[in-house]
């Protein structure tokens, strides 16, 4: 049998970068979960692209600082590749600043309206979208529009 001087330390560092390689595997696995889970985020993404279009505030610095919120958080919610790691508190917060917004960013009472009108519609699109409705659910929605 051959004794070699550092064949203990050697399985000792064989195993260790094993465990790393399977850590990092792992932590990468965890990653793409959480971005696949969050399918509602794709919506939201979306919905506040179409609120900064429509405040004519196109970058995502601009709109972080309208809204004081981290530049990081609002970068999240971009639509070519939106991070699932944002949680919806996040996301009701983002939407209770815009309605606060709403006096300061229009003048006019009927376009403030029609403004409050738009970010309820949006909202409600993005909870729509964060879990579908019950197949029970549908089927009866779907028997009492034919009723009418």
């Amino acid at each position: 049998m051959v004794d070699w001087p550092f064949s203990k330390y050697y399985f000792i560092e064989c195993i260790h970068g094993m465990a790393w390689a399977i850590g990092l595997i792992l932590h990468t696995m965890n990653k793409f979960t959480i971005k696949v889970r969050n399918q509602w985020i794709f919506t939201a993404a979306e919905e506040i692209r179409e609120i900064q279009i429509r405040w004519k505030l196109l970058s995502c610095r601009q709109f972080s600082r309208k809204l004081h919120i981290n530049v990081r958080t609002l970068s999240k919610l971009n639509p070519r590749c939106p991070d699932g790691t944002l949680r919806l508190e996040t996301l009701d917060r983002i939407y209770s600043i815009l309605i606060a917004l709403l006096r300061s960013e229009f003048c006019e009472l009927e376009k403030m309206k029609e403004e409050y009108h738009l970010l309820i519609e949006s909202r409600v699109r993005i909870m729509q979208s964060v879990s579908p409705l019950p197949p029970a659910i549908v089927a009866l929605v779907l028997d009492e529009l034919e009723h009418q």
